[in-house]
């Protein structure tokens, strides 16, 4: 099974006591888990790229925005694109910190149609305003830009509202919860995602998929084009 981020055909390790497949499958080449190689499928039918993304070629031109990127794609994409991989850093952003590496996706500090493409996994339920999130990638995307967003999503539910922002202060609808980095968790997303995602002006496509020759288990992967339809193109 050869990594489609790095294309090792070592397979992929399963951590001991392991018990969510998206978080695991570990490439020992590069680090990639499942949901990195979701991501990473997913742009490149979109794109029309065969894997692995290291024999992608490369644009300059290309401009790339990651929210939080980890692990082994981030390389790849830095090598081959114009790519700005940023962090939620108050302390860095308030004091004018590289835009390059810091940026608050609630209000990117970037011209309007700035990116080619944005790629964010896992990281918009742990966005307190998440609407003005949304709204500003819209903001920042070339017409006809790409959107790969990854979330803890469930298609037989609306979304389940953790802590609801209220002005400057949170209330706690349920008791709550945190992931890496004890970053606190606002919402599940559920089936209303993709009519918001719509109301903001994206097309939208909902990959739900397993594909067991990548080390990916099913899960769900949204593809969004800003002001197009979403076209998958054959790579």
């Amino acid at each position: 099974m050869p990594c489609n981020i790095c294309g090792h055909r070592g397979g992929f390790q399963l951590p001991p006591n392991a018990t969510n497949l998206r978080e695991s499958l570990l490439c020992a080449e590069c680090g990639s888990n499942s949901r990195d190689r979701m991501l990473v499928y997913a742009l490149g039918i979109a794109l029309g790229r065969k894997p692995p993304l290291r024999d992608w070629p490369a644009g300059p031109t290309f401009r790339v925005f990651e929210t939080t990127g980890y692990r082994g794609h981030t390389r790849f994409l830095g090598e081959k694109y114009d790519y700005y991989n940023t962090k939620y850093d108050p302390e860095e952003i308030a004091k004018g910190g590289d835009p390059r590496y810091f940026a608050d996706v609630q209000k990117m500090p970037y011209a309007d149609e700035f990116f080619d493409c944005a790629l964010s996994s896992d990281v918009f339920e742990h966005v307190r305003l998440d609407e003005q999130a949304f709204r500003e990638v819209f903001r920042v995307l070339k017409p006809g830009g790409l959107f790969v967003l990854q979330a803890p999503y469930g298609h037989n539910t609306p979304t389940r509202i953790l802590v609801q922002p209220d002005g400057e202060r949170d209330t706690f609808l349920e008791p709550p919860q945190y992931h890496a980095e004890n970053t606190l968790v606002y919402r599940i997303y559920g089936f209303d995602l993709l009519d918001r995602l719509q109301a903001y002006g994206f097309a939208v496509m909902r990959l739900h998929l397993a594909l067991p020759e990548f080390g990916i288990c099913a899960q769900d992967t949204f593809l969004l084009r800003k002001g197009s339809y979403v076209q998958l193109i054959a790579p």
